[in-house]
């Protein structure tokens, strides 16, 4: 295997590392998961129950990162120790490269969520 994309926690539950001697730190994907409701039932809570719905959600999406966070540190060491070569390659190049596909999404998803989009990531970057 000359290479491969996956998750830390993949690459060591899968014993990858014992063919892919090398790992490079991009940073270049985050998953997430959301909350979703119907409509109808939604509009179907009290406005209190709402509040704590959104207010929960959002510390559990607080909590979700610090564990990942943290999980992501020790896999990380744990690879290390198995004799993983890590490097963390300058993203400057990959970041300009990716000005065309946002202009692209820009085009489907309108200009103005592409921007709050980006925003965003800046913030938690």
């Amino acid at each position: 295997m000359h290479g491969q994309e996956n998750p830390l926690s993949t690459i060591l539950a899968n014993k990858l590392y014992e063919t892919q001697p090398y790992l490079a730190i991009t940073n270049h994907i985050y998953s997430s998961q959301v909350h979703v409701i119907r409509k109808d039932l939604w509009d179907r809570l009290t406005k209190e129950q709402q509040q704590i719905i959104k207010e929960e959600s959002i510390a559990a999406g607080k909590y979700m990162r610090e564990l990942v966070m943290s999980q992501e540190e020790d896999y990380l060491n744990k690879l290390i120790e198995l004799g993983v070569k890590v490097t963390y390659p300058d993203i400057a190049e990959f970041r300009e490269a990716m000005q065309p596909a946002y202009e692209v999404i820009s085009n489907y998803a309108g200009a103005q969520n592409m921007k709050e989009f980006l925003e965003m990531v800046e913030r938690y970057r």
